[in-house]
Order: structure tokens, then C-alpha cells, then sequence
């Protein structure tokens, strides 16, 4: 992943290096923030994967029986019908 650039072009390692010093010169002090470590076992954030998907497959069932009936089924397939179809190879005849 590469640094951002500053300017319309990037910035050379002399031109960072240089920078560097320069910013600290005013005495002001230098926050930095760090996201915070990931704390959770293995096993725990599995669990917390599992329990969002099961979320979002609730959430996907919803909008799936919110929507019309002309939307929901096509060629006599449902949405989720064609989309398997699709995935497996099956032409729209």
C-alpha cells in the first residue's frame, strides 16, 4: 500500500525525510492515533462472523418477501431461483 500523496505529484523519500523535522519544529505535539487491538479469541470473533451473516440473512429475507409479486418471480423462477440457476450455468431460455 503506498502513502498518499500531498500534492499533485508524490513526494520523494528526501522531500518525507526532510518534512519530518520540519513539522516537529513549532513544538507542538505529535498525536497519533492507533485503532484499537482486536482483543477477541479466535473461537469469539467466529461466533460474532456467524451471528452477523445470520443477521443479514434475516435482513435479505425480509426485503426478498417486501418486495412486489412481478419483481419476486420471473420465468417462474424467484429471484433467489434465478440466481442459482445462473450460478450453475442454466440459460435464461
Amino acid at each position: 500500500m503506498s502513502r498518499p500523496s500531498i500534492g499533485d505529484t508524490p513526494m520523494t523519500g528526501a522531500e518525507r525525510q526532510a518534512r519530518y523535522p520540519a513539522a516537529r519544529a513549532d513544538g507542538a505535539p505529535v498525536v497519533r492515533i492507533r485503532r484499537p487491538a482486536d482483543r477477541r479469541s479466535r473461537i469469539q470473533r467466529w461466533n460474532d462472523t456467524i451471528a452477523a451473516l445470520a443477521n443479514l440473512q434475516a435482513e435479505y429475507a425480509t426485503w426478498l418477501e417486501a418486495l412486489p409479486e412481478s419483481a419476486r418471480w420471473r420465468h417462474g423462477r424467484g429471484v433467489t431461483g434465478d440466481c442459482r440457476a445462473r450460478s450453475l450455468g442454466a440459460s435464461d431460455d
